[in-house]
């Protein structure tokens, strides 16, 4: 039975029609609109690479040694980040652009019999990158961030006067993340950055017993991997 050419450019209509419906449908299910507000914490690299230069002078202002130690000063007994980041984008079903920040707070800390030095610095960063979404409840991120902030310095010492100093930090990198959140709009995730961190610490102790006075200066470079955990939600 012939169909009449008016009936059959009909049906192609109707089912293109119906294809087109239908592709729009699955590619609705799988978009995603991240709008997440997240808190998270986790460690940093101990790898700390650069000089460090210490110097000694007597309560007379004579220099009575000097000590240098190049490429690689000490490692830090431990080394923690915590963080509260925003990230917004859109993605479709090739995923999409994401763009987010971080304040953040990174502090590493060094035993030594006698004292304690401690690394505090507060950073902003700013986070760019891309996602994907396997699942409208699970999907990957990946970003390159760069930040800037302070670290303040911090030596207690038994016999020493206590002393702090600031200098400024710079730190950039890239992370991969991964989140699921649950239909309630509650989130966890886990990243792992891989994160080089800046400063050039400079700072003085004096001994109470001797009056001899220690200058350090030092030039940081922190570098290496990390792990985070997050707990967030979904807006």
């Amino acid at each position: 039975m012939l169909i009449p050419k008016t009936v059959s450019m009909t049906l192609v209509k109707a089912m293109a029609s119906i294809v087109l419906t239908g592709s729009a449908c699955a590619f609705a299910v799988d978009e995603v609109n991240v709008c997440d507000l997240r808190l998270g914490g986790g460690v940093l690299p101990k790898t700390y690479r650069g000089g460090a230069t210490s110097t000694v002078t007597n309560s007379g202002g004579t220099v009575t040694s000097t000590t240098s130690t190049s490429p690689t000063p000490r490692s830090p007994d431990a080394n923690y980040r915590g963080q509260l980041q925003f990230m917004t984008g859109h993605l479709g079903s090739a995923g999409g652009f994401l763009i987010g920040g971080d304040l953040a707070v990174n502090q590493a800390r060094f035993e030594n019999s006698t004292s304690t030095t401690t690394f505090t610095t507060p950073v902003i960063d700013l986070l760019i990158g891309y996602g994907f979404a396997p699942t409208p409840s699970w999907h990957f991120e990946l970003t390159p961030f760069v930040g800037y902030g302070w670290t303040f310095f911090n030596v207690s010492n038994n016999n020493q006067t206590d002393t702090s100093s600031h200098e400024n930090y710079i730190e950039y990198g890239a992370r991969a993340a991964t989140y699921w959140t649950f239909k309630s709009g509650w989130q966890i995730g886990v990243e792992v950055p891989y994160l080089i961190g800046r400063s050039k610490p400079e700072y003085t102790s004096t001994d109470k017993s001797t009056g001899d006075r220690l200058t350090v200066s030092d030039d940081r470079k922190n570098q290496g991997f990390g792990v985070l955990a997050s707990l967030g939600v979904r807006f």
